[in-house]
């Protein structure tokens, strides 16, 4: 597994923004991800977990139900859950996505600079 953060001068950034459409309301935030997934286990699964989007003094807080992603510029996933990137039938395929993450803005969210952890989890199925 590899992953980069991608800026929004990245042109795989960029190819990807001009795939989807951004209606009023939704922010699309100026970073993305460019992950690598690979597996020769029959039985793994691997998933994106992003969590809450908190202001460094915690006191502002984006619930991560208000963030969606876009895996390769097709359509909105809600953040809220954790997001299947590599299922047991990928096995010894790479994967290449690239996430871009959106906010569909509330009238209680904060301006301000706000970071939220993702992690890649993986499950063993039965």
């Amino acid at each position: 597994m590899e992953w980069e953060k991608l800026s929004v001068n990245d042109q795989r950034y960029q190819d990807m923004k001009a795939k989807i459409t951004i209606k009023d309301g939704w922010l699309l935030l100026p970073y993305g991800l460019y992950v690598e997934l690979q597996t020769n286990d029959k039985d793994r699964m691997v998933s994106l977990r992003i969590s809450d989007f908190v202001t460094g003094n915690k006191q502002n807080k984006i619930n991560n139900k208000s963030v969606y992603v876009s895996i390769n510029g097709e359509s909105l996933q809600p953040a809220s859950k954790d997001l299947a990137l590599l299922y047991p039938e990928d096995r010894a395929l790479l994967k290449k996505y690239i996430l871009l993450f959106l906010v569909k803005t509330m009238p209680n969210h904060r301006s301000g600079k706000y970071s939220a952890n993702f992690k890649f989890i993986t499950n063993t199925l039965p």
